[in-house]
């Protein structure tokens, strides 16, 4: 049995599950960017439940620096945040997933993923001690790491 679902605009998916579309995860990227997807029966394509970490950090302080500072500066120490937060994870193999503002999630399947998930956090931390330090401002950072199925 095929069931065959399409066309869809898959890049919604591929921004919460790059995971599920990065051939690095062992993902089938080209089915994701066609938009469509089969569930076959036979037992080697049924999908499987994993354990997975996410991992979501913020910048605290965000708000209050949006509304004192001209906007392309805003815009920079963003990008500064999301670089320092994509070098991270990407150094403990995970993938970022989506990045809302001052918001980052990251994910982190494989082995010893949840110990990768939380060193990438706490380098994160470390390294946005000294982003808010040149920014002279007072800023932190909020990480969560969770794991289940």
């Amino acid at each position: 049995m095929h069931i065959r679902r399409g066309p869809v605009d898959g890049s919604h998916c591929v921004k919460f599950l790059p995971h599920a579309a990065s051939p690095r995860h062992g993902g089938n990227a080209e089915r994701w960017e066609r938009g469509a997807y089969e569930v076959a029966a036979s037992e080697a394509d049924k999908p499987e439940r994993s354990p997975l970490v996410i991992l979501f950090a913020e910048m605290r302080g965000f708000t209050g620096m949006s509304d004192m500072l001209d906007p392309a500066i805003v815009l920079g120490r963003v990008g500064e945040f999301v670089s320092l937060m994509a070098k991270a994870v990407e150094t403990h193999e995970g993938a970022v997933v989506n990045i809302l503002s001052d918001t980052v999630m990251a994910t982190f399947t494989g082995q010893d993923d949840a110990q990768h998930a939380v060193e990438a956090a706490q380098e994160i931390q470390a390294g946005f001690a000294t982003l808010a330090e040149a920014w002279q401002r007072d800023f932190g950072i909020r990480a969560a790491v969770s794991q289940g199925l």
